[in-house]
């Protein structure tokens, strides 16, 4: 979970706690609807960080660096979409060289 949704859920709990008519529990329902959103929201994430870089591995073999240059992703978000593309399709971890930067490294590709 994104440390944006823990602050959320502080905002969130604060602003319950600053009102009158407290009962207990009553932010639980926020917080899960909360919770539930930023759920949707990393699962959509996922899916786009997986489409793009099957994409760029289609074409060529690239690095982690280029992928990174090339789609604006982290590190952690491109090893999270290429250990979900390994479950769904064939990706290969080659010692070879990089598409984009021509450098000798290892490279991940996709192969048919």
């Amino acid at each position: 979970m994104p440390w944006t949704v823990l602050a959320s859920i502080d905002q969130w709990r604060h602003r319950r706690r600053a009102l009158r008519d407290r009962t207990q529990g009553a932010c639980h329902d926020g917080i899960d609807a909360l919770i539930t959103r930023a759920g949707a929201t990393l699962r959509r994430r996922g899916t786009e960080d997986m489409a793009a870089i099957a994409r760029l591995l289609n074409e060529a073999a690239h690095c982690v660096p280029c992928i990174s240059l090339t789609t604006g992703l982290d590190a952690r978000r491109i090893y999270a979409a290429l250990e979900r593309l390994n479950a769904e399709i064939n990706v290969k971890l080659l010692r070879s060289t990089c598409g984009r930067c021509t450098r000798a490294t290892t490279v991940y590709l996709i192969r048919s």
